[in-house]
């Protein structure tokens, strides 16, 4: 049960990325629109399958940003016709708020013990957090985010900072986890 929801979270999380970074960098105004982005998560969600089979979850985790953010920007800017720093900005904050469910699974696993509750957890956030973020926050980001070139800056300074910290200390490291050893005297 755990191994089935793991594969749906890792394509839930897909979709609700991406989600979010179209609303984030203004949403989806035609049919057009609505269908290209479709396909390029199915797209995406295909070639992360391929290289999860192919090289397993650690190395798909490091290459994410390959496999999954630069293509999403590049849609946004030349898909979507976002101007480059708003198609960027979407996407790192996109993924800071990917964590949210990530820290409720992770509440949940230390309070029952057990990575099947993590999974759930995850599950059931992804779907509320996606729901409320699209319907509450993206709307007054993208405001925020184009009201001129320095707020989109300010905007998104703390998103790419956290992504440049995460990656360097969780998936390319271990470094978040692991404790200095202590000096010889």
């Amino acid at each position: 049960m755990t191994s089935a929801l793991q594969l749906i979270n890792f394509g839930l999380v897909l979709f609700y990325g991406a989600a979010l970074a179209v609303s984030f960098s203004g949403g989806i105004h035609t049919r057009r629109e609505r269908y290209v982005t479709a396909a390029l998560c199915l797209v995406l969600l295909a070639v992360q399958g391929l290289f999860f089979l192919l090289l397993g979850l650690q190395r798909t985790r490091m290459l994410y940003p390959l496999l999954t953010h630069l293509p999403l920007w590049l849609f946004l800017w030349l898909g979507l016709k976002r101007k480059p720093g708003l198609a960027l900005t979407s996407v790192l904050t996109a993924y800071f708020c990917c964590q949210l469910p990530r820290w409720v699974g992770s509440l949940a696993q230390a309070v029952f013990d057990s990575v099947l509750s993590y999974e759930l957890a995850y599950t059931i956030s992804i779907l509320l957090f996606g729901y409320l973020l699209c319907r509450w926050f993206a709307a007054p980001a993208y405001a925020a985010m184009t009201y001129s070139p320095r707020s989109l800056w300010v905007f998104g300074v703390l998103p790419l900072f956290y992504y440049l910290f995460d990656y360097a200390a969780t998936v390319y490291s271990c470094l978040l986890y692991t404790s200095p050893s202590p000096r010889d005297s």
